[in-house]
């Protein structure tokens, strides 16, 4: 979706250690850990900043874990990222060890760290102008509002490099994936055995690049492909979201939602776009008006779940009579506020994405902006516009050193998940990655929602924890969920000969026939992806009706918090890949 979201520097404000000696950027055999509450150990590793300098400034990463129940059964320590860029993997990990299933809890330490630059792991912290940077209409139609577009990036931009200088350029995934490599050898593991979400598919990707031969099991849920220009990725995304809005809307006439009082709802949604373009949408228990800004990112938030759409349904309502406070609020969930301000995902996710991509082609002048936004508003109508442009990382200063698809070989098989109807990293892409890895296996999940392991449905959670323990991929081509929702052709639908498709309740049935591939179109482009939040435990169904269980969130929130002590609401929400941040480009 739209995204977006140098050199001096003090270097007395970072968090970054500076060391001198060589011993101390080189791999800790052993972590010193410390009880943290609810059953959790805490420690900290420190790592080189700059791997090709490893002697010189260090940078200390946070870890936290929660051990086997079962020690005498324990098979290793299960490393996972909940996806951003900019998820607190330490948040996380508290939330999500309480939605696996206990032969994963009683078998493995589950691990989180928060990657270099986020959370606890020296962050990066420059977002006094987030809600400026935000309020900014996305989709300029005149040259005065590009001006504040051009703005609100460069003085973004220009925060964050006056305070952390060419720290900045050293938050890329590769140097990510290295970390990971330290903490494993940290952890006393012979193979690491790693889950990610979403962006966190793009760290374990550029692991197995860099460390092909030191994977024991890998699973990729809600699969990032790394193949490809920039630009189209968020393009892939914008239609994810275009499909998840479609799909919204059948539901809200299904069930009979709020928006039906206008008749059609996707006349509703399109009505408040335009209201907002009109003039700010006043909020009664808000900090602020709902601007374009507000309106985009208050439809994208409660899209990644299909327990949210309820509150989607009365966002737009009462934006529509004039209440723009639900969809502020929702814009800040997105952008990982609290009650002390907001977390720093919007920075490290620029930070992260103009290193890990290409420089973009989209204008970054207005005159070349409007038949370009055109452009996209046909492939997306709704969200198009609002990514047609390639302002964020022209102002960055950090030198982009882009990831791309895994080339090495001698890594085990792994698997990916992927689910039909996610509308920030695409089934596409999932598709994309399990053939781009050699030996991986794709899990379809046929649903809506972003991500699918992890409570939401038993089939997918029984296969994957199969493969966790015992190291049996999945027949190649399973599908859980509603196979009916497998998208057509030309969305890259999987191709291999019929094998069996697993049924909600984990039984194997004779698999449809499979329809004939297409060639997707998956290229990434710096939108980030979403934090994972653990779902509630689900009868193995596709998720149920969005509009009954309003109290699904509401409770995945409480109960997070619970676990995190208050922490950031980023870790409780769930996934996660590929969101589309700030205005990213």
């Amino acid at each position: 979706m739209r995204a977006a979201f140098i050199v001096m520097a003090v270097v007395a404000v970072l968090s970054v250690s500076l060391r001198a000696d060589a011993g101390a950027a080189s791999a800790q055999a052993t972590l010193a850990w410390r009880a943290c509450g609810g059953g959790f150990e805490c420690s900290t590793l420190t790592v080189p900043l700059d791997y090709a300098l490893p002697a010189a400034r260090t940078v200390d990463l946070a870890l936290i874990r929660k051990p086997a129940a079962q020690p005498a059964q324990r098979i290793g320590s299960l490393v996972t990222n909940p996806g951003g860029p900019g998820g607190s993997g330490v948040q996380f990990a508290r939330a999500w060890a309480g939605s696996l299933a206990t032969e994963i809890t009683d078998r493995f330490d589950i691990v989180g760290f928060d990657p270099r630059g986020v959370g606890e792991s020296s962050p990066v912290v420059c977002h006094d102008s987030l809600q400026a940077y935000i309020a900014a209409d996305p989709s300029p139609d005149s040259q005065a509002e590009w001006d504040q577009l051009v703005k609100v990036n460069k003085d973004f931009a220009d925060a964050c490099a006056q305070k952390y200088g060419d720290f900045l350029q050293h938050l890329g995934t590769k140097d990510v994936a290295r970390d990971l490599e330290r903490i494993r050898i940290a952890l006393g593991e012979p193979k690491l055995t790693y889950l990610g979400y979403s962006y966190g598919t793009a760290i374990g990707q550029a692991y197995l690049e860099q460390f092909p031969m030191n994977v024991r099991a890998m699973v990729l849920d809600g699969a990032v492909t790394l193949a490809g220009d920039v630009d189209g990725r968020g393009l892939d995304q914008s239609k994810g979201f275009e499909k998840a809005m479609d799909a919204f809307i059948a539901d809200c006439l299904k069930l009979n939602c709020p928006l039906t009082k206008y008749g059609d709802p996707a006349k509703a949604v399109s009505d408040l776009i335009a209201k907002a373009e009109s003039a700010p949408i006043p909020s009664k228990t808000a900090d602020r008006p709902a601007g374009p800004g507000e309106v985009l990112y208050g439809l994208i938030e409660p899209l990644y779940s299909k327990g949210r759409w309820f509150e989607l349904a009365r966002a737009v309502d009462a934006g529509l009579s004039g209440d723009g406070s639900r969809l502020v609020e929702l814009t800040d969930d997105y952008l990982g506020r609290n009650g002390n301000g907001y977390d720093n995902q919007s920075e490290t996710n620029i930070a992260v994405n103009c290193i890990d991509q290409a420089a973009s082609k989209l204008p970054t002048e207005y005159k070349d902006y409007p038949p370009v936004a055109a452009e996209y508003a046909k492939a997306s109508p709704r969200f198009g516009s609002s990514l047609a442009t390639g302002l964020t990382c022209k102002f960055w200063p950090a030198k982009p050193d882009p990831l791309g698809p895994v080339t090495s070989t001698g890594m085990p098989p792994i698997v990916v998940v992927s689910t039909t109807g996610d509308p920030a990293t695409p089934y596409a892409w999932g598709v994309a990655v399990s053939k781009q890895i050699p030996g991986a296996v794709l899990l379809t999940f046929g649903g809506e929602g972003h991500t699918a392991y992890g409570g939401r449905n038993q089939c997918i959670d029984a296969a994957v924890n199969a493969y966790l323990i015992n190291l049996k991929t999945p027949p190649p081509n399973t599908i859980c969920g509603d196979p009916a929702l497998l998208p057509p052709a030309d969305e890259a639908t999987p191709t291999a000969t019929p094998s069996t498709t697993a049924t909600p309740n984990g039984t194997a049935s004779p698999a449809p026939t499979p329809r004939p591939s297409g060639t997707p179109t998956v290229r990434p482009t710096p939108r980030p992806t979403r934090p994972a939040t653990p779902a509630a435990p689900s009868s193995g169904s596709t998720g149920g009706d969005g509009f009954r269980f309003p109290w699904f969130w509401a409770m995945t929130v409480v109960i997070g918090l619970a676990f995190a002590g208050g922490g950031t609401l980023i870790a409780l929400r769930r996934i996660a890949a590929d969101r589309p941040p700030p205005r990213t480009e």
